[in-house]
């Protein structure tokens, strides 16, 4: 099965990153939502395809170690959660 996942735009309140930061929470974000959305599991409304115009996510915690890539991991879990939700 192919997936195609596209994010236009990701809103981050109340964090600011440098541009080699945005780019490793995007490879991490990238990574582990890639590792969700393959793991078998993948929520009904993906199954069924399709495009969401918006998807909300839940709020996250920023972890106290890991950096961006604990954040990009935090924000995959959320997004493939909104998917559930979808």
């Amino acid at each position: 099965m192919r997936i195609n996942f596209h994010i236009d735009r990701l809103v981050l309140e109340g964090i600011a990153l440098t541009p080699k930061e945005t780019r490793h929470l995007e490879k991490a974000l990238c990574a582990r939502l890639g590792t969700l959305l393959h793991s078998g599991s993948l929520p009904p409304p993906v199954r069924a395809g399709g495009a969401y115009s918006q998807l909300r996510a839940s709020d996250i915690r920023l972890p106290a170690e890991g950096g961006t890539a604990g954040i990009g991991a935090q924000i995959a879990q959320s997004v493939y959660g909104g998917l559930e939700r979808a």
